[in-house]
């Protein structure tokens, strides 16, 4: 255990070392919430609902997308692909007495908790100043299995990020794969709108995609909009796309290392 705090504290002081770029990144995906945010103020006013939504219920939604856009979405895909994969220093990790899965899990969680708490505190000064209601729940058991959804929500993103990265290994340029895939999660993950406020046709479409379960239940399930049988039923289906990803995950890897020349590309 005291070697992978070690390993942990290294790459988290390397991460601190570029704590201001590493806060550009998180102004840059700040925006898009604090504009939608805004136009919703805007669209609801104080006594109207929309599927269940009201402007309080709203406004909660779209900070804690702040906190989870930060917190729980992984980009451990340009590492894997651009830097170990196509730079070759995948053979310095392959030396490690350490699974390659384990040690990029712990280089990716710094850069998560430093941009969590750029966002806990950015959200914590929009609420005070705004004068934000926040609306969570308050049952300890839904608190409970809400913590358990975001922590299968980042399991998820960190594994389909982690085989995004590795299609590098058959791939000379994954620019266009990386593209669609935040153009998916854009549209999908309800990074514009909460998904229960799509066409029916639309929203049964995002729930069977993995996006969703990164995002929007996480953040839903703090607001309180479930019961315990519903939170057990998402907490099912994040275990299974985790299965799922980490299934494909192996024979990616698998099949990689016979590709991969030790070189780069």
């Amino acid at each position: 255990m005291k070697r992978f705090l070690r390993i942990f504290s290294l790459y988290f002081q390397h991460v601190f070392q570029h704590r201001a770029r590493n806060f550009l990144w998180f102004l840059i995906a700040f925006i898009n919430p604090l504009v939608l945010l805004l136009f919703w103020q805007g669209v609801l006013s104080a006594d109207q609902t929309l599927h269940g939504w009201n402007i309080n219920s709203i406004r909660t939604y779209y900070l804690l997308l702040i906190i989870a856009q930060a917190g729980l979405m992984n980009h451990v895909e340009l590492y894997v692909a651009y830097i170990d994969i196509k730079q070759g220093e995948l053979i310095r990790e392959l030396l490690r007495p350490f699974p390659y899965l384990l040690i990029r899990s712990i280089s990716e969680s710094p850069w998560r908790i430093l941009q969590m708490s750029y966002a806990l505190i950015t959200v914590t000064l929009l609420a005070v100043f705004l004068k934000i209601p926040i609306e969570l729940s308050n049952v300890p058991v839904i608190i409970t299995l809400s913590l358990l959804v975001a922590l299968n929500a980042f399991a998820i993103s960190f594994m389909f990020k982690m085989i995004l990265g590795l299609t590098a290994f058959w791939m000379t340029n994954i620019d266009s794969i990386l593209e669609t895939n935040d153009v998916l999660i854009f549209a999908l993950s309800g990074l514009i709108i909460p998904i229960n406020l799509f066409p029916t046709w639309m929203f049964y479409i995002a729930k069977a995609t993995p996006f969703p379960y990164i995002l929007y239940y996480p953040i839903t399930a703090f607001i309180g909009l479930y019961n315990t049988s519903e939170l057990l039923h998402i907490i099912l289906i994040q275990f299974g796309w985790i299965l799922g990803f980490t299934v494909i995950y192996k024979v990616m890897w698998k099949q990689g290392l016979r590709k991969f020349s030790g070189i780069g590309q």
